[in-house]
């Protein structure tokens, strides 16, 4: 711990990203492409960080220290050897949810320059796309898996085993050894009349449940009609009676919230 404190005071952000780029090659194929020099702040971490794209777009690696020295004359040597330095792995998530929102910041902050002129000529749409497509960036979570991890691998696999959530039939769970697996997709499949729409709003309630967010798509009925399905389901109340009894419905779901923050807080 107390080296991971060191490491965080050696500097501001963008040493932390120089640094990760050395050290991560995950990270840094995350982040190369996303990240513009004129970001940083400082004009020696602008030289780095320009180098080290200019370098891997031409031989795909980031150049080790002796060539950055070399090439780089004009930063201080001392500070790019702490560029090439260690740095504790536990700092990694810290790293990654900072840089995600260093890189966010300045293109929401571009996108509102670039709209500057936009707004003068009443282009509204032009706007709203730049600033969501600035708020809805994210970085890439995973570059997927080597088959030598197999220590990694399997720790990830007994976690998704571990962490499945119950469909609310027992003879589902028994099949999906326990319920619905994380990062999977599922589908229901029978002639029509069978009844998977009603299976689907079961599940979708049985998660609700669990403390879970749930999001429903048909393109069979109304959604007033679809949420019909989902109160006659928490209520027991026929779906042709559910008007009648409006405050049960109100009751019903209020419950499902209390018992599902007293499991899961």
């Amino acid at each position: 711990m107390e080296k991971e404190k060191e490491t965080l005071e050696l500097g501001k952000l963008e040493y932390l990203i120089l640094n990760y780029s050395v050290k991560d090659r995950s990270f840094w194929l995350k982040i190369f492409e996303s990240i513009k020099p004129s970001y940083f702040e400082k004009e020696e971490d602008q030289k780095i960080f320009s180098f080290f794209k200019k370098y891997f777009s031409k031989y795909n690696q980031i150049p080790d220290v002796q060539i950055a020295t070399n090439e780089l004359r004009d930063i201080d040597s001392e500070f790019l050897s702490q560029v090439y330095g260690d740095s504790p792995e536990e700092v990694k998530n810290y790293i990654y949810d900072k840089t995600l929102k260093f890189i966010k910041s300045n293109l929401i902050r571009n996108a509102l320059i670039e709209s500057i002129p936009l707004l003068e000529k009443n282009q509204f749409e032009e706007i709203e796309g730049k600033i969501k497509n600035a708020v809805k960036f994210n970085l890439d979570v995973s570059l997927g898996l080597k088959l030598a991890d197999i220590d990694m691998r399997y720790e990830k696999i007994k976690a998704l085993e571990t962490e499945r959530i119950p469909t609310g039939f027992p003879q589902f769970d028994a099949v999906l050894n326990g319920g619905w697996g994380r990062k999977e997709i599922y589908a229901c499949a029978a002639p029509p009349g069978i009844g998977k729409s009603i299976f689907l709003a079961n599940w979708a309630v049985a998660t609700i449940k669990q403390g879970f967010n749930a999001l429903v798509y048909t393109l069979e009925i109304s959604e007033e009609r679809l949420s019909m399905r989902h109160d006659a389901i928490l209520t027991r109340i026929p779906v042709d009676e559910l008007i009648y009894d409006i405050d049960k419905i109100k009751e019903s779901i209020s419950s499902s919230r209390r018992q599902a923050r007293q499991i899961f807080g």
